[in-house]
């Protein structure tokens, strides 16, 4: 399924072998579990992944609920506010 999903990164790190994003507030478009995700490496270049779990929120003291995505299949670092696309 194609995703239309545009965003940037606000903060990743990783928890029981996953990869977490949660991206910037004003991302637009869309994205479902099981969509492919395109993520910027601290490279320049994208890597795609597969989107385990998608939620809302975070406990990084936001201050209105940004995207949290949970992907497999991330290998690399994800740049600081790395664009994430959906594929």
């Amino acid at each position: 399924m194609a995703s239309d999903l545009r965003g940037r990164l606000r903060r990743s790190y990783v928890l029981d072998g996953k990869r977490v994003l949660v991206l910037q507030e004003g991302c637009s478009g869309g994205i479902e579990v099981g969509d492919s995700v395109r993520v910027e490496l601290t490279n320049g270049e994208f890597v795609t992944c597969k989107v385990a779990t998608v939620a809302w929120g975070s406990g990084f003291q936001a201050t209105s609920p940004p995207l949290t995505l949970v992907v497999e299949g991330l290998s690399g670092d994800p740049a600081d506010e790395a664009r994430v696309e959906g594929s």
